[in-house]
């Protein structure tokens, strides 16, 4: 049976990272019940707690995590898994006023999540951030949000990540926990 690469690592992996950063695919199914991966997301989550990592993210975590919950409402809405943001958007535009409750708590949800870190870190995008993130959509084929938390990542010196992101999966130079998408990778990489 193959074994994953060594920079993919499980929830049940031990050690536990010193240091780790926070991608908004990880925060989101900490932070939204009946998503999929919450339980075990949440399960980790609290073993990040009791071990007491310094937390770092991106301060475009923030405004993903509002747009993240957008879409849940757009799915509950449609009674889809997949949908299409910008056709759900002209569908339904009084959506975010309408659905204004579910999608502010989410930043309520996320200030109350860093409570129970002694050390995080908000960084911000700056420049120094834009510079490195844009060869980074290139040599990792990533969008530019995914290259702004790499580029922040890499300003920082951070080797280990918290994420659900097919194409960060991909990154070798970094230890990506994921736990739910194991399987995925395997099938896209036929292991």
């Amino acid at each position: 049976m193959p074994v994953l690469p060594t920079h993919l690592k499980k929830f049940s992996d031990p050690p536990l990272p010193d240091i780790v950063y926070f991608d908004t695919s990880f925060v989101i199914k900490c932070l939204v019940d009946g998503v999929s991966h919450f339980n075990q997301c949440k399960e980790f989550l609290e073993k990040l707690i009791e071990k007491q990592p310094i937390v770092v993210f991106s301060n475009l975590l923030r405004a993903e995590l509002w747009r993240a919950r957008l879409v849940i409402v757009f799915q509950n809405l449609e009674q889809k898994r997949y949908i299409n943001l910008q056709r759900c958007c002209k569908k339904y535009p009084t959506a975010s006023i309408d659905h204004y409750p579910e999608i502010s708590e989410v930043n309520k949800l996320f200030n109350e999540l860093l409570k129970n870190f002694k050390d995080w870190v908000e960084s911000p995008v700056d420049d120094k951030i834009i510079n490195i993130a844009l060869p980074l959509t290139k040599k990792y084929n990533l969008c530019s949000y995914d290259a702004i938390h790499i580029a922040t990542m890499l300003s920082k010196g951070i080797r280990d990540i918290v994420v659900f992101d097919k194409h960060i999966e991909d990154i070798t130079e970094f230890n990506i926990w994921t736990n739910g998408r194991l399987k995925r990778y395997k099938e896209r990489h036929n292991l």
